[in-house]
């Protein structure tokens, strides 16, 4: 039988909320859900992302907590790291004001892959104590020079002003593997969360294991604005295909983002 995807836990440093009871759908246009299911043929291989729309008809949208843009000072990082750019896409306040939310990305801006990339992040509070660090891995397992992989960390809240992140990597010493994920299907469950589900397709000539599947909710002027992952269990044979699912905590967003990763065995 084919390994199974599993659903990899999200890094966090403090608990989600609970996501508020279901609401209606809110109807939307044609060409919204024509583009979706044009785009949800497509296809995505190695850490390289489609993007579908989210198609009409989908089980009722989730009203979720409200979160809140908050202005944190960003303190410049001149401790020693690999060739990275990170780039915050936000900075939110949310859980009623008990979690700090910091989405963004880790680019690398080198000319070698690396492996292991984690952005540790560190806060200081209005009497410049440190609170922290707090480390999160980001969602792939391998970072090509040139490409990008989103982090996600949280912690909880206090009078913070001010933050610090550095990025960690260590040169990739594994081939990574292109894959491609097919028959894409998205929908909302009962408990906020958008589930999307597909098949992982190995169109190498080789096995491929340690395979990931990122994903991300994206609002309307391209800002990442939630993430989840999942991880196939076991090695994926030449050819072979496998079904996998992965739920991201529901926020209102306009498209949803996969990327598919593994490693040559």
């Amino acid at each position: 039988a084919a390994p199974q995807a599993a659903a990899a836990p999200q890094a966090a440093a403090a608990p989600q909320a609970a996501a508020a009871p279901q609401a209606a759908a809110a109807p939307q246009a044609a060409a919204t859900a024509q583009a979706a299911a044009t785009a949800q043929a497509a296809a995505t291989s190695g850490t390289e992302t489609v993007e579908v729309l989210e198609a009409a008809g989908n089980s009722a949208a989730v009203t979720n907590v409200i979160n809140t843009n908050v202005n944190l000072e960003r303190i410049p990082d001149n401790d020693p790291a690999p060739p990275f750019a990170v780039l915050v896409d936000s900075v939110l306040l949310k859980d009623d004001g008990d979690t700090y939310q910091i989405m963004g990305q880790v680019r690398n801006d080198g000319s070698q892959a690396y492996a292991g990339v984690s952005v540790i992040a560190t806060f200081f509070d209005n009497y410049e104590i440190r609170h922290g660090p707090v480390e999160v891995g980001c969602s792939s397992w391998r970072l090509e020079p040139g490409q990008s992989c989103v982090f996600n960390l949280e912690i909880y809240a206090r009078d913070y002003v001010a933050y610090e992140l550095h990025p960690e990597g260590v040169p990739a010493t594994t081939t990574g593997a292109s894959l491609t994920l097919e028959s894409l299907s998205v929908s909302n469950d009962a408990i906020g969360n958008v589930r999307i589900t597909g098949v992982v397709h190995n169109q190498n000539p080789f096995t491929v294991q340690n395979i990931r599947i990122g994903g991300q909710l994206v609002d309307a002027s391209g800002q990442v604005v939630s993430t989840g992952s999942a991880v196939v269990v076991g090695e994926l044979a030449m050819g072979a295909k496998t079904s996998f699912e992965i739920r991201i905590s529901y926020v209102d967003y306009a498209e949803y983002r996969l990327s598919a990763e593994g490693i040559a065995k």
